[in-house]
């Protein structure tokens, strides 16, 4: 029974990952109820700044929770601002980091939308204005400069969420330092964007073309880039 500071302090004493490592292994290495009654859907790793990746077991669970807590600040968010039903939102839940899988156990999210699952998972990809095909993009420089370009390309971004300002900071400067070349490749974008929709307008008349079919920034080419 702890009923003292004291008591607390003996029975839950301070520790640093050094001493989950040992756990943190044997679940790669596939065991399980190791750290978690759940068992370990992926390692989430997290952002290296202050020292190397670590890894966190992600469990359903945790996937759960993550939902509970993200879904009162989304309603809330809707009702105090409304304008936000009508606009596209950028989540970067994760921190972009290449660290090989574990043993048996994957590391990190191929899209931030993995956090939520499910339904709410597809519902989120479909207000992203930054394709999934980037999260392919090994090289962080050019991870940076594609994510920017698909933002700034979005006339109807209404809100930015990071998992750390310091990302969003980075992006930034991506903006600043490559000005030239976003406008450029955005150029070219819409020069081809107008290029498809007059080639489509010419085989199809005078019906209607459908908004997917004509794109200010080409995803496929995004795509590509992670090749």
């Amino acid at each position: 029974l702890i009923e003292t500071v004291e008591r607390f302090r003996q029975q839950v004493p301070l520790t640093e990952y050094a001493d989950y490592q040992p756990y943190v292994e044997r679940i790669a290495a596939g065991h399980e109820r190791v750290l978690t009654a759940d068992p370990v859907l992926r390692f989430e790793p997290t952002s290296g700044t202050g020292s190397e990746p670590r890894l966190v077991p992600y469990t359903s669970g945790l996937r759960r929770e993550v939902g509970q807590a993200v879904a009162p600040w989304i309603a809330d968010l809707y009702t105090v601002y409304p304008g936000l039903r009508s606009g596209t939102m950028y989540w970067a839940l994760s921190p972009r980091i290449d660290v090989p899988n574990q043993g048996r156990v994957p590391v990190g999210f191929d899209s931030d939308t993995g956090y939520f699952g499910g339904l709410a998972g597809r519902l989120a990809e479909q207000v992203l204005p930054v394709p999934r095909a980037l999260a392919g993009i090994r090289d962080l420089d050019r991870f940076r400069y594609a994510t920017t370009r698909c933002l700034l390309a979005e006339a109807d971004l209404c809100l930015v969420s990071v998992w750390n300002p310091t990302f969003l900071e980075r992006l930034l400067d991506t903006a600043r330092s490559h000005a030239a070349d976003l406008v450029r490749d955005e150029c070219e974008a819409e020069a081809l964007a107008e290029s498809r929709h007059r080639r489509r307008w010419h085989h199809v008349g005078a019906g209607a073309v459908g908004s997917n079919d004509v794109g200010v920034v080409d995803h496929a080419a995004l795509g590509r880039a992670a090749e």
